[in-house]
């Protein structure tokens, strides 16, 4: 009896054994499976979340950029008291910013285009071999038009710059339906004088440019309207809506 109370007592310590069948394998690789996706997207999730803080806070950072210190027009050569520095946050700034070390590069380059104060001073608005006296700083679009006075059946009125003008010409042996407006609201460049003729320079598109020289070559009649700047003051009418016109209010 003793015997056998010894060989049941080893035989409890022996431990059991375990079948591992296919699909208990399965599972297990599964697991695994599913524990190093998780590891790895943990990870990556770390990565990218360290790296946008990292950008989101240089972004919110403020550094020191070049402004215009009061409205500048155009075309002017820029001096260090129309300069100034502003701090402004990183993730505002567009491209072609200046910063404050890039400030004295500003200097007597031309800027190209006007500026109100506290302006940000982009790269494409200056040129540094830009004269700001020059007839091509005058513009910035197209091109320029030279015509003289002896092109026109009447001499030119006073004209100022930036005027705009229409262009008249005709063919007198058409008759009246063969007079037109060869270019429309071309604006006045400057004006000249050479040899004790005037000359007028507008800026025009290549295909009126064509067309004025085409006319100016056939010898066809031409003259200048000029465009009137003044705003007409508004009608009565304009002002006030007419009683069918006025809107009902209902209580």
């Amino acid at each position: 009896m003793k015997r056998m109370k010894n060989w049941l007592s080893n035989r409890q310590k022996d431990p059991l054994l375990q079948v591992s069948t296919p699909y208990n394998q399965m599972l297990k690789r599964q697991h695994e499976a599913l524990l190093i996706s998780l590891i790895i997207a943990l990870a990556v999730a770390g990565f990218y979340t360290y790296f946008y803080t990292k950008d989101q806070i240089a972004a919110q950072q403020q550094v020191s950029v070049v402004v215009a210190k009061q409205d500048l027009s155009a075309p002017h050569q820029l001096t260090a008291d129309n300069l100034q520095t502003v701090m402004i946050a990183q993730k505002l700034l567009p491209d072609g910013t200046f910063l404050e070390k890039d400030k004295d590069q500003l200097i007597g380059k031309s800027l190209t285009q006007p500026l109100k104060a506290k302006q940000i001073i982009l790269a494409h608005q200056i040129q540094s071999d830009l004269d700001p006296d020059s007839i091509s700083a005058q513009f910035d679009e197209w091109f320029a038009l030279s015509m003289d006075e002896d092109w026109f059946v009447a001499k030119f009125p006073d004209f100022k710059a930036n005027d705009r003008v229409d262009l008249l010409v005709t063919n007198p042996r058409n008759g009246l339906d063969a007079t037109t407006v060869l270019a429309r609201d071309l604006k006045v460049i400057s004006i000249g004088q050479a040899k004790n003729k005037r000359q007028i320079v507008v800026n025009s598109t290549e295909e009126e440019a064509k067309a004025i020289l085409f006319a100016r070559g056939l010898k066809l009649p031409m003259q200048i309207l000029v465009h009137s700047a003044i705003t007409p003051e508004p009608t009565p009418e304009e002002i006030i809506p007419s009683t069918e016109e006025a809107p009902t209010l209902e209580f």
